[in-house]
Protein backbone atom coordinates (compact mmCIF):
# COMPACT_ATOMS: atom_id res chain seq x y z
CA UNK A 1 0.00 0.00 0.00
CA UNK A 2 1.33 3.42 -0.93
CA UNK A 3 1.70 5.68 2.08
CA UNK A 4 -0.35 8.90 2.11
CA UNK A 5 -0.04 10.65 5.45
CA UNK A 6 3.38 10.28 7.07
CA UNK A 7 4.15 10.37 10.78
CA UNK A 8 7.68 11.49 11.51
CA UNK A 9 9.99 11.47 14.53
CA UNK A 10 13.16 13.53 14.84
CA UNK A 11 16.20 12.77 17.01
CA UNK A 12 18.82 15.53 17.09
CA UNK A 13 20.79 16.88 20.02
CA UNK A 14 20.41 20.45 18.70
CA UNK A 15 17.03 22.08 19.34
CA UNK A 16 17.57 24.55 16.48
CA UNK A 17 18.07 21.66 14.05
CA UNK A 18 14.85 20.01 15.23
CA UNK A 19 12.88 23.24 14.87
CA UNK A 20 14.32 23.93 11.44
CA UNK A 21 13.55 20.45 10.09
CA UNK A 22 10.06 20.50 11.59
CA UNK A 23 9.39 23.89 9.96
CA UNK A 24 10.49 22.62 6.54
CA UNK A 25 8.43 19.43 6.84
CA UNK A 26 5.31 21.36 7.80
CA UNK A 27 5.69 24.00 5.09
CA UNK A 28 7.10 22.04 2.14
CA UNK A 29 5.88 18.47 2.68
CA UNK A 30 2.07 18.39 3.02
CA UNK A 31 0.75 15.34 4.86
CA UNK A 32 3.83 14.95 7.05
CA UNK A 33 3.28 15.30 10.80
CA UNK A 34 6.12 15.40 13.33
CA UNK A 35 4.61 13.44 16.20
CA UNK A 36 7.64 13.40 18.52
CA UNK A 37 11.12 14.85 18.77
CA UNK A 38 14.04 14.13 21.08
CA UNK A 39 17.30 15.86 21.86
CA UNK A 40 18.50 12.79 23.76
CA UNK A 41 18.81 9.50 21.87
CA UNK A 42 19.12 7.80 25.27
CA UNK A 43 15.65 9.00 26.25
CA UNK A 44 14.31 8.11 22.81
CA UNK A 45 15.64 4.57 23.24
CA UNK A 46 13.64 4.18 26.45
CA UNK A 47 10.31 4.77 24.68
CA UNK A 48 10.86 3.84 21.03
CA UNK A 49 8.75 0.67 21.45
CA UNK A 50 5.74 2.95 21.91
CA UNK A 51 6.26 4.75 18.62
CA UNK A 52 3.83 4.64 15.76
CA UNK A 53 5.68 6.35 12.95
CA UNK A 54 6.61 5.98 9.31
CA UNK A 55 9.98 7.70 9.26
CA UNK A 56 12.73 8.57 11.71
CA UNK A 57 15.01 11.51 10.95
CA UNK A 58 18.16 10.61 12.83
CA UNK A 59 21.16 12.82 13.49
CA UNK A 60 24.43 10.88 13.41
CA UNK A 61 26.88 12.98 15.38
CA UNK A 62 25.48 13.24 18.91
CA UNK A 63 27.23 13.13 22.31
CA UNK A 64 26.85 10.11 24.63
CA UNK A 65 25.08 8.04 21.95
CA UNK A 66 25.50 8.49 18.20
CA UNK A 67 22.76 7.80 15.70
CA UNK A 68 24.46 4.53 14.78
CA UNK A 69 24.72 3.53 18.43
CA UNK A 70 21.00 4.17 18.76
CA UNK A 71 20.12 1.97 15.78
CA UNK A 72 22.33 -0.86 17.00
CA UNK A 73 20.42 -0.92 20.30
CA UNK A 74 16.96 -0.83 18.72
CA UNK A 75 15.53 -4.34 18.46
CA UNK A 76 13.27 -3.68 15.46
CA UNK A 77 13.19 -0.93 12.85
CA UNK A 78 9.57 -0.90 11.53
CA UNK A 79 10.02 2.52 9.93
CA UNK A 80 12.14 4.30 7.36
CA UNK A 81 15.34 5.89 8.60
CA UNK A 82 16.71 9.08 7.07
CA UNK A 83 20.18 9.98 8.31
CA UNK A 84 20.80 13.67 8.93
CA UNK A 85 24.40 14.77 9.07
CA UNK A 86 26.80 17.65 8.64
CA UNK A 87 28.86 17.23 5.48
CA UNK A 88 31.20 14.27 5.70
CA UNK A 89 32.53 12.96 2.40
CA UNK A 90 33.26 9.55 3.90
CA UNK A 91 29.78 9.08 5.34
CA UNK A 92 28.12 10.30 2.15
CA UNK A 93 30.00 7.78 -0.01
CA UNK A 94 28.93 4.99 2.32
CA UNK A 95 25.29 6.08 2.31
CA UNK A 96 25.23 6.21 -1.47
CA UNK A 97 27.04 2.88 -1.77
CA UNK A 98 24.43 1.26 0.50
CA UNK A 99 21.49 3.19 -0.99
CA UNK A 100 20.45 4.86 2.27
CA UNK A 101 18.46 8.07 2.39
CA UNK A 102 20.31 10.96 3.95
CA UNK A 103 20.08 14.72 4.33
CA UNK A 104 22.96 17.14 4.73
CA UNK A 105 22.81 19.99 7.21
CA UNK A 106 21.57 22.59 6.59
CA UNK A 107 18.72 20.62 5.07
CA UNK A 108 17.80 21.74 1.56
CA UNK A 109 14.11 21.97 0.70
CA UNK A 110 14.37 20.18 -2.68
CA UNK A 111 16.30 17.26 -1.23
CA UNK A 112 13.83 16.93 1.66
CA UNK A 113 10.88 16.90 -0.73
CA UNK A 114 12.52 14.17 -2.84
CA UNK A 115 13.19 12.02 0.24
CA UNK A 116 9.60 12.37 1.43
CA UNK A 117 8.22 11.50 -2.01
CA UNK A 118 10.43 8.43 -2.14
CA UNK A 119 9.13 7.32 1.26
CA UNK A 120 5.53 8.09 0.29
CA UNK A 121 5.78 5.87 -2.78
CA UNK A 122 7.74 3.09 -1.13
CA UNK A 123 6.25 -0.35 -0.69
CA UNK A 124 8.50 -0.98 2.30
CA UNK A 125 8.26 0.52 5.76
CA UNK A 126 11.37 -0.76 7.45
CA UNK A 127 15.08 -1.30 7.07
CA UNK A 128 17.07 -4.37 7.93
CA UNK A 129 19.55 -4.13 10.79
CA UNK A 130 22.04 -5.90 8.54
CA UNK A 131 21.79 -2.90 6.22
CA UNK A 132 22.59 -0.62 9.13
CA UNK A 133 25.59 -2.77 10.05
CA UNK A 134 26.74 -2.63 6.43
CA UNK A 135 26.55 1.16 6.33
CA UNK A 136 28.46 1.44 9.61
CA UNK A 137 31.13 -0.97 8.34
CA UNK A 138 31.59 1.04 5.16
CA UNK A 139 31.70 4.39 6.93
CA UNK A 140 34.42 2.99 9.17
CA UNK A 141 36.34 1.70 6.15
CA UNK A 142 36.13 5.16 4.58
CA UNK A 143 37.10 7.20 7.62
CA UNK A 144 39.73 4.86 9.06
CA UNK A 145 42.65 3.82 6.81
CA UNK A 146 43.32 0.91 9.19
CA UNK A 147 39.79 -0.50 8.90
CA UNK A 148 39.82 -4.16 7.85
CA UNK A 149 36.31 -4.87 6.56
CA UNK A 150 33.88 -3.78 3.89
CA UNK A 151 30.23 -4.70 3.29
CA UNK A 152 29.41 -5.58 -0.31
CA UNK A 153 25.76 -5.11 -1.36
CA UNK A 154 24.78 -8.11 -3.50
CA UNK A 155 21.42 -9.13 -4.94
CA UNK A 156 20.88 -11.42 -1.95
CA UNK A 157 21.87 -8.96 0.78
CA UNK A 158 25.30 -8.06 2.09
CA UNK A 159 28.60 -9.91 2.22
CA UNK A 160 31.14 -8.78 4.81
CA UNK A 161 34.71 -9.38 3.67
CA UNK A 162 38.19 -8.31 4.72
CA UNK A 163 39.48 -5.62 2.40
CA UNK A 164 42.85 -7.32 2.09
CA UNK A 165 41.15 -10.56 0.97
CA UNK A 166 39.95 -8.84 -2.20
CA UNK A 167 42.16 -9.78 -5.16
CA UNK A 168 40.72 -7.46 -7.78
CA UNK A 169 37.53 -5.84 -9.02
CA UNK A 170 36.51 -6.20 -12.65
CA UNK A 171 34.01 -3.91 -14.38
CA UNK A 172 31.21 -5.32 -16.48
CA UNK A 173 29.19 -2.43 -17.88
CA UNK A 174 27.48 -0.76 -14.89
CA UNK A 175 28.12 -3.86 -12.77
CA UNK A 176 31.31 -5.13 -11.19
CA UNK A 177 32.71 -8.46 -10.11
CA UNK A 178 34.58 -8.50 -6.81
CA UNK A 179 37.02 -11.43 -6.71
CA UNK A 180 38.03 -12.77 -3.30
CA UNK A 181 41.25 -14.63 -2.49
CA UNK A 182 39.40 -17.80 -1.43
CA UNK A 183 37.84 -18.14 -4.91
CA UNK A 184 34.50 -16.50 -4.24
CA UNK A 185 33.28 -13.72 -6.49
CA UNK A 186 30.34 -11.37 -6.10
CA UNK A 187 28.42 -9.39 -8.70
CA UNK A 188 27.53 -5.89 -7.52
CA UNK A 189 25.23 -3.42 -9.26
CA UNK A 190 27.90 -0.78 -8.75
CA UNK A 191 30.42 0.83 -11.07
CA UNK A 192 34.09 0.04 -10.68
CA UNK A 193 34.68 3.66 -9.70
CA UNK A 194 32.18 3.54 -6.82
CA UNK A 195 33.69 0.31 -5.46
CA UNK A 196 37.21 1.71 -5.81
CA UNK A 197 36.15 4.81 -3.84
CA UNK A 198 34.38 2.72 -1.23
CA UNK A 199 37.42 0.51 -0.62
CA UNK A 200 39.45 3.67 -0.20
CA UNK A 201 42.75 1.88 0.33
CA UNK A 202 46.13 2.97 -1.07
CA UNK A 203 46.85 -0.73 -1.61
CA UNK A 204 44.34 -0.78 -4.48
CA UNK A 205 45.10 0.68 -7.89
CA UNK A 206 43.14 1.03 -11.12
CA UNK A 207 45.48 -0.49 -13.71
CA UNK A 208 43.00 -0.66 -16.56
CA UNK A 209 39.63 0.78 -17.49
CA UNK A 210 38.08 -2.49 -16.33
CA UNK A 211 40.38 -3.58 -13.49
CA UNK A 212 41.30 -2.39 -10.01
CA UNK A 213 43.77 -4.66 -8.23
CA UNK A 214 45.10 -5.27 -4.75
CA UNK A 215 48.79 -4.45 -5.06
CA UNK A 216 49.69 -6.80 -2.19
CA UNK A 217 48.50 -9.75 -4.31
CA UNK A 218 50.78 -9.04 -7.29
CA UNK A 219 53.34 -11.70 -8.12
CA UNK A 220 54.99 -10.15 -11.18
CA UNK A 221 54.65 -7.69 -14.04
CA UNK A 222 55.18 -8.84 -17.62
CA UNK A 223 56.27 -6.16 -20.11
CA UNK A 224 54.38 -5.42 -23.30
CA UNK A 225 52.49 -2.57 -24.94
CA UNK A 226 50.77 -2.07 -21.63
CA UNK A 227 51.89 -5.34 -20.18
CA UNK A 228 50.00 -7.40 -17.66
CA UNK A 229 50.18 -8.38 -14.02
CA UNK A 230 50.19 -11.89 -12.67
CA UNK A 231 48.56 -12.21 -9.28
CA UNK A 232 49.84 -14.68 -6.72
CA UNK A 233 46.99 -17.10 -7.40
CA UNK A 234 47.66 -17.01 -11.15
CA UNK A 235 45.16 -14.53 -12.57
CA UNK A 236 46.50 -12.33 -15.36
CA UNK A 237 45.30 -8.72 -15.31
CA UNK A 238 45.95 -6.37 -18.25
CA UNK A 239 47.63 -3.01 -17.69
CA UNK A 240 46.64 -0.13 -19.96
CA UNK A 241 49.34 2.09 -21.45
CA UNK A 242 47.91 5.12 -19.65
CA UNK A 243 48.22 3.37 -16.27
CA UNK A 244 51.64 1.79 -16.82
CA UNK A 245 53.68 4.75 -15.56
CA UNK A 246 51.69 5.03 -12.32
CA UNK A 247 51.97 1.30 -11.75
CA UNK A 248 55.74 1.26 -12.30
CA UNK A 249 56.21 4.19 -9.94
CA UNK A 250 54.21 2.50 -7.19
CA UNK A 251 55.81 -0.91 -7.62
CA UNK A 252 59.32 0.58 -7.59
CA UNK A 253 58.55 2.45 -4.37
CA UNK A 254 57.41 -0.73 -2.66
CA UNK A 255 54.04 0.97 -1.98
Amino acid sequence: MIMQNIKAIIIDDESDAIESLQFELEHYCPGVEVVRSYQSPVKALEVYSEWECDVLFLDIEMPVMSGFDFLEKVVELPFHVVFVTAYDQFAIKAFEFNAFDYLLKPVQKDKLIRVIEKIRNSQEKSIDKVEVKAAITNIQSQSNPLAENIALPTSEGFVFVKINDILYVQAESNYSWVHIEDGRKFLLSKTLKSIEEMIGSPKFLRVHQSFCINLTKVSKYVRGQGGYLVLKEGTQVPVSRSKKEDLMSILSSGF
